[in-house]
């Protein structure tokens, strides 16, 4: 696992020359803030780095991540919980206007959960959980307490899932570097679903694979029960799972007139399903009634900047790298919170680019499920000019870090693919430069 070690090495020196130029340019923004996200970063670096002394000796415990995951997502908590509190005197976590709108109506349904039908079915969810919480102890810490428990679950199936594919000391650093990233602690600290979401998701797939690879019918079962509890979070995942599931099978089938035969039967279902969800999801935020008045509308949110041509190149190259990240503070404050667990991730988006393309050239077919969840989910909300937008790529990112483990695990243990000179060695001062040029324009354009 040399290479991430310099991927480790890039993100730390840029991470400290882009901060530098921040305090040289000077920021608005609670110097408190600011310093918050810089020491988060910091801290995550070295507990990153001290977990890959422990897996590269050998040393570690597989499950053992279990344990240190939950409590450095305590620390994590707590510390965003405390900031809140001192900045903004609430627990929301800079989350006001969704956190608390949850929080009210969760105080309402502790006493009447059937009340949640007021809602759209896709909050029921949340709302639900929240109720349930809340007839406990009504408080906002409770969701964070109920998120760092499903968090130890979480990173279970995380690692039993990269276990099919990679070695352990690989499923070890995977599940660090992606759980204890900015971003995934600073959901596990609002009163927002996407917590959840990451649960379900990664739980949808380890007992897919746990069918294709082990023949479990229990998973099957599992599966049914995961993808009804999607339908109350975010609809489009389950259709979009499902719909990369199919295709897999599809795709195993010998005969082409057979595999013809259900594309065009399922096609069209499958085209309808994953459209009507779709557009559901984007009209609940933005209703429009044609193209020129969605663009429109867009533009009105700043959400279209130059041509629309552009706009699509920019969310096209943010949802296959990113989302960028946003280190120089902003009118949006807890954009900043996730900006160091995004950069380690836009580092290693050059491994799981290379990933889907070897997996698909080289019709490596049993990963065909991953790589089409993750183009389907990411063309959508590039359809919808939501790919710079984290809580809606939050499903499919966890991918993104499996492919990039899983192509560095094949490159050094397996020695299945020849190795790119300019993502290797010497070679990624390269690709690191070029990182460093990207956050730079993009925090200071």
């Amino acid at each position: 696992m040399k290479q991430f070690k310099i991927v480790l090495l890039a993100y730390i020196i840029i991470y400290l020359l882009v901060y530098s130029l921040i305090y040289l340019v000077g920021f608005e923004s609670e110097i408190e803030l600011v310093a918050f996200n810089f020491f988060y970063g910091i801290f995550y670096f070295i507990i990153i780095r001290l977990l890959y002394i422990i897996s590269e000796r050998k040393i570690n415990n597989p499950y053992s991540i279990l344990y240190i995951t939950a409590f450095f997502s305590i620390i994590s908590v707590l510390a965003y919980k405390f900031l809140s509190i001192e900045l903004r005197n609430n627990l929301f976590v800079f989350s006001d206007a969704d956190a608390s709108s949850y929080n009210l109506y969760g105080l309402k349904y502790a006493n009447n959960l059937y009340a949640i039908t007021e809602w759209r079915y896709d909050d029921w969810g949340v709302l639900f959980v929240l109720g349930l919480l809340y007839k406990i102890t009504p408080s906002p810490m409770m969701l964070s307490v109920f998120y760092i428990l499903l968090g130890t679950l979480t990173v279970y199936y995380l690692f039993k899932l990269c276990r099919f594919f990679i070695s352990s000391n690989y499923c070890f650093i995977l599940c660090a570097v992606f759980y204890l990233s900015s971003y995934l602690q600073w959901y596990n600290s609002s009163l927002l679903k996407e917590s959840i979401m990451v649960f379900l998701t990664i739980y949808l797939f380890y007992h897919l694979y746990k069918f294709i690879i082990a023949g479990s019918k229990y998973s099957l079962t599992a599966m049914a029960f995961g993808l009804i509890l999607m339908l109350f979070f975010r609809p489009a995942v389950s259709f979009i799972f499902l719909f990369s599931a199919f295709l897999f099978y599809v795709s195993n089938v010998k005969s082409f007139s057979l595999k013809i035969l259900f594309l065009v039967i399922s096609l069209p279902i499958g085209y309808y399903f994953l459209s009507t969800s779709v557009l559901e999801e984007s009209q609940r935020y933005l209703p429009y009634e044609s193209v020129n008045d969605f663009f429109a509308a867009k533009e009105n949110q700043n959400t279209v900047r130059g041509s629309v041509a552009f706009t699509y190149l920019t969310h096209t190259i943010s949802g296959l790298l990113g989302p960028i990240p946003q280190f120089y503070p902003k009118e949006i404050v807890y954009n900043n919170f996730f900006a160091s667990g995004l950069l380690i991730r836009l580092l290693l988006s050059a491994y799981a680019l290379l990933a889907m393309y070897k997996i698909i050239t080289q019709k490596i077919i049993i990963l065909y499920p991953v790589v089409l969840f993750c183009l389907i989910e990411l063309f959508s909300l590039v359809f919808m000019f939501e790919a710079l937008e984290l809580r809606k790529a939050m499903p499919h990112i966890v991918f993104n870090y499996f492919l990039a483990f899983w192509y560095l695990f094949n490159i050094e243990e397996t020695k299945l693919f020849s190795k790119p000179y300019w993502l290797f060695h010497k070679g990624y001062m390269i690709t690191a430069a070029i990182t460093f040029l990207l956050v730079i324009f993009w925090n200071f354009r």
